[in-house]
């Protein structure tokens, strides 16, 4: 009985390094690296503001850095906003993408526009609104924080400016605003007065202070 015993775990530890081994250079969301919250920032003389970019890195089973992998950010569900089109970008569906580096890691900057129209109970996604993929593997959820909150009305495309501060103020709306995804800028999973500071901050810095430099998606 104990050789039977024996001869199932031999055959149970085998197909496990097996299925280990099968399972290698593919990415596995446990071991990979990504934001829960993206900044979608604007641009400065057309350059993107840095204060938006952020890293994925890519991992398999084994943690070790898959390279080559083709990491899609899908914003599909981000209906309060649009992406500005570029090479990086789709816009049919929403998609942001980029292939990892001999480290595994892919770095991305989103630049887009929101589409608040002004007064209280705009409505928009909570928490996670972005599908991040890589290789077609789901790796998790991310949050699009959108500092030009009206960027994509036509025809603004006018980057992070003190206008968009009473947007803000309208989803907060006091304390009795509905949660949005978008405003959540202290990234604490809730509206509240903590939110102004890191707006302020990146409007402060002007890098933000022009729009899409070509046009958004439809």
């Amino acid at each position: 009985m104990t050789g039977v015993i024996r001869k199932a775990t031999l055959l149970v530890a085998l197909g496990l390094v097996a299925a280990t081994v099968a399972m290698a250079g593919l990415p596995d969301a446990g071991h990979c690296t990504f934001p829960t919250y993206i900044k979608v920032v604007g641009t400065k003389a057309t350059v993107p503001d840095p204060a938006g970019t952020f890293s994925i890195t890519v991992r398999d089973i084994g943690n070790i850095p898959v390279t080559g992998s083709v990491v899609t950010l899908n914003f599909t569900n981000c209906t309060d906003m649009k992406l500005c089109q570029s090479v990086a970008f789709s816009c049919a569906p929403a998609m942001v993408q980029g292939t990892t580096n001999g480290s595994g890691v892919v770095t991305f900057t989103v630049v887009g526009g929101g589409l608040h129209p002004g007064g209280t109970g705009f409505a928009g996604p909570g928490l996670g609104c972005i599908e991040m993929r890589a290789d077609g593997y789901l790796l998790g959820y991310a949050t699009a924080l959108v500092y030009d909150l009206n960027g994509a009305v036509s025809p603004a495309k006018n980057g992070c400016t003190i206008q968009d501060l009473p947007l803000w103020l309208n989803d907060w709306n006091g304390g009795a605003g509905a949660f949005v995804g978008r405003s959540d800028f202290n990234q604490s999973g809730a509206l509240s007065i903590q939110d102004l500071p890191p707006w302020l901050a990146l409007w402060g810095a002007l890098n933000s202070s022009g729009g899409c430099a070509t046009t958004y998606c439809p």
